[in-house]
């Protein structure tokens, strides 16, 4: 977002989120319309923006129909048919997201010369336009006016029937399923259209697979009006042999859809298997295997990721797994390894039984040397094609049969380093992920010898023109870190943060960011080679950032304070004047900044980066922040009470007093019960209460003059333990046994507290260890425990009421209080 535009965002989100709106601070609606536009030109996150507009609209409904001459003037533009299709595709993708805010006037015609774009590039590259067409995917209709409706899908019926038939049905496609659900009489039509396609040339064909892919989404609802299963295999099987990659694709995903939605029963594993007769090109090989590796693991969303997917996708969560469909996998794959089908038939099974073994080694330890051997036979014969499928089933040979496998690591290691620039073996991407999977074998001792050539080829990577390939060089990176020299990693860090300074992607620059969190972390970095990335972030310097702070970004984008943060972990001196710069911002733009900033900040204070005088301008501004909060938006007071944890840790006195900050976490502790939501723990607000929690244990805990606020405090100690995905849990425990040390002070707790303790130490053994809690806070809570229980057998006897009717719990209770 531009510059301009900040301040008329932050009125706008002020105006929605206030309770009572003021028509003297309502947003001028034609800059509005400006705002909109520009960020919907430039953004790739456009989420956030979207969110805040559709408020707005229905608090000001006549901010649809402000005339806007910008919008007037971009609709009459992508209509010119004298300008060419492509410029015409980019000038409309603004008016994407305009749809839901204009008038059904102009979404009509947004609409029409949308998918007459579509119809010219189809027709001038004899192609299917994918990039372009992505854009209605994210076309909700019930994002849209309700009267509007039915004159938008008019408007792409008109395109259907009329003289653009696929391109209509390429852009409908993906509405057609919630057009479906508000008129299930239009249905028959619609699945008429699919066998029109398929009586067209293959881009007609291809429109059909699309519609096909989308209205499976409605065919889980009503199977009955599904196609019969053969009539739609028959029209899809054919284009998966295409030599056309972009048809190829869609035959996949419509492929993908049928098995999600039960068209294709994901049970029905044989007759899937079938199908593989049904390939000839390496393409749909690929395709095929990725549609088995979706029925392996079928809360896998691999099949809507696109190509730019991992062409490896190893899930070690078996717990969703259907066994009967992995031992129908694995014997195909192991069988065929064995058959006479091709050796890319082959590899890919490879694969396949990478993903199996990953949920569990017990189904390769019959098979894995007879299916090594016939991996070493590839590398001995150069089936280079081979090469990117069989990497990942060494990653799994390295991991659980180390010594058995040593020696064809070291080969496959040898031939893919070797190989690197053999196109004989793969595109430059499917090179760069099977280098990747090589590097994670390095990485972990696979091939000491290889390390150098591994790093200078990773380096290459990083470097390379297609700023795309950047983030296989950042993944690859990432394996050889502990393998990585000094003085390989300082240039490594140098070339991702020149690389990170020069990407305009969002999502790029988070794996460039992260690459270096990494290598910051793990290595002594020279400081001239990190600062001038630092004063890059905090001036602007980065395509990015525009010329714009980091906190001025709509929507704000975390990865540079997660790097900040690192940064002032590692070097606290320099990283002093950092900390003093954050809470300048900080102080000019509080509600906008708090959640990003106190990161770094927190670490700044561990660090001793912050001194006493800016720790307490940061519980100043914590506080008035807090103030003006409703106790439902608790879930954004975290980051707020990290930092005041560390705080209390370090300068306990700045705090004082916090009764204003207990009597706020009181008040969302009572919501939360009041709403009844304290127990559904996928609620924003139960899931903020682990933090909650630590902030007021440390401050009891630490200070012997705070007065106890018995009900914030019980509240808490009853929700515990909290779930064994909260790594805190062990922090926690020692800080209530550290008060009911001062049973006297904390005796409205005590007896909440010990049945917690009960709870957890009667566990099973397995139930217990996935609560990480150390063995040291352990045996302080049996302790506590038992010296209470000894002192006060009363307790004992309120706390076995809980477990009465079990007489193993009794016995080990007692077992416990000895």
């Amino acid at each position: 977002m531009n510059n301009q535009y900040t301040a008329l965002f932050k009125q706008l989100t002020n105006y929605t989120a206030s309770d009572a709106q003021d028509p003297k601070e309502q947003p001028d609606n034609a800059k509005l319309w400006e705002m909109l536009l520009d960020v919907a030109s430039q953004s790739d996150n456009l989420q956030i923006y979207f969110e805040v507009f559709s408020h707005y609209l229905n608090l000001v409904p006549e901010f649809r129909s402000t005339p806007c001459q910008r919008l007037l003037d971009t609709m009459a533009k992508g209509a010119d048919k004298s300008i060419k299709a492509e410029e015409r595709a980019k000038i409309v993708l603004p008016l994407f997201i305009a749809l839901p805010f204009t008038t059904c006037e102009n979404a009509v015609q947004i609409i029409k010369s949308a998918i007459a774009i579509a119809d010219d590039l189809m027709k001038e590259k004899n192609d299917i336009p994918t990039q372009y067409i992505e854009n209605f995917d994210d076309i909700l209709l019930d994002a849209i006016e309700v009267d509007y409706v039915p004159e938008i899908l008019k408007a792409f019926k008109d395109s259907i029937e009329g003289d653009m038939f696929v391109a209509g049905l390429l852009c409908f496609a993906p509405v057609v399923a919630d057009a479906c659900r508000m008129a299930p009489e239009m249905i028959s039509d619609y699945i008429a259209y699919i066998a029109k396609a398929f009586e067209g040339e293959l881009l007609s064909k291809a429109a059909g697979c699309r519609f096909i892919d989308f209205l499976c989404d409605y065919f889980m609802d009503d199977m009955e009006v599904c196609p019969p299963l053969q009539q739609l295999l028959d029209f899809v099987l054919p284009l998966m042999n295409e030599s056309n990659i972009n048809c190829v694709k869609i035959a996949y995903h419509a492929l993908c859809a049928m098995v999600d939605a039960h068209v294709f029963p994901e049970e029905d594993v044989d007759a899937i298997l079938a199908l593989l007769d049904k390939f000839t090109t390496p393409t749909a090989y690929k395709y095929f295997f990725k549609i088995l590796r979706i029925i392996l693991s079928p809360d896998d969303d691999s099949c809507d990721c696109g190509d730019e997917c991992c062409e490896h996708h190893h899930d070690d969560d078996g717990e969703h797994v259907n066994l009967q469909t992995v031992q129908k996998l694995l014997t195909f794959s192991v069988e065929t390894i064995k058959s006479d089908k091709s050796n890319l038939i082959k590899s890919h099974c490879f694969d396949l039984l990478a993903d199996i073994a990953s949920l569990d080694k017990d189904y390769i330890e019959d098979s894995y040397q007879e299916v090594f051997a016939v991996a070493k036979k590839f590398i001995d014969e150069n089936q280079y094609e081979t090469y990117p499928w069989i990497t990942a089933f060494h990653i799994i040979g390295q991991e659980y049969f180390p010594m058995q496998t040593k020696e064809n690591v070291k080969q496959i290691i040898t031939a893919v380093i070797s190989n690197i620039n053999n196109e004989a073996v793969g595109d430059k991407k499917l090179r760069y992920i099977m280098f990747t999977d090589v590097c994670h074998l390095i990485g972990k001792g696979g091939s000491d010898e290889h390390i150098q050539e591994a790093t200078r080829i990773a380096l290459e990577i990083l470097n390379d023109s297609d700023i795309k390939f950047v983030s296989h060089g950042c993944a690859a990176t990432i394996c050889l870190l502990p393998k990585l020299s000094p003085e390989s990693a300082a240039t490594a860090f140098e070339t991702v943060s020149t690389r990170a300074k020069q990407t305009e992607s969002s999502e790029e620059l988070n794996q460039l960011m992260e690459t270096l969190n990494q290598l910051l972390e793990k290595f002594s970095i020279p400081h001239e080679k990190i600062e001038p990335l630092i004063k890059a972030i905090l001036t602007g310097d980065m395509k990015t950032l525009n010329g714009m702070k980091p906190v001025d970004i709509i929507p704000s984008d975390g990865s540079y304070f997660v790097f900040l943060a690192s940064y002032i972990r590692k070097y606290p001196l320099p990283g002093a004047e950092v900390c003093n710069t954050l809470i300048q911002w900080l102080e000019a733009n509080v509600e906008d900044s708090i959640e990003m900033v106190l990161e770094p900040l927190s670490a700044g204070v561990e660090a001793c980066a912050v001194k006493e005088d800016g720790a307490k301008k940061i519980v100043s501004i914590i506080k008035e922040y807090i103030s003006k909060l409703s106790p439902h938006e608790i879930s954004i007071v975290e980051p707020a009470l990290d930092c005041l944890t560390a705080i209390n840790q370090s300068y306990p006195s700045t705090l004082k007093p916090v009764d204003d900050i207990f009597n706020y976490l009181t008040e969302a502790v009572q919501h939360l019960a009041e709403t009844g939501e304290e127990e559904d723990f996928e609620y924003e607000g139960v899931q903020a209460m682990p933090t909650v929690a630590k902030f007021v244990f440390n401050v009891y805990a630490n200070d012997a003059e705070v007065e106890v606020n018995e009900d914030l405090l019980g509240s808490l100690v009853s929700m515990m333990p909290f779930t064994p995905e909260f790594e805190g849990t062990s922090e926690l425990l020692q800080c209530l046994v550290d008060m009911l040390s001062d049973q006297e002070r904390f005796e409205s707790i005590v007896l909440v507290t010990l049945k917690m303790f009960t709870e957890l130490l009667l566990l099973k053994k397995t139930e217990l260890q996935e609560f990480n809690i150390d063995d040291e806070v352990l045996k302080a809570m049996k302790d506590t425990l038992k010296q209470i229980c000894k002192k006060k057998p009363a307790i004992a006897k309120q706390i076995t009421k809980e477990f009465q009717s079990s007489r193993s719990k009794v016995n080990r209770f007692n077992t416990l209080i000895r």
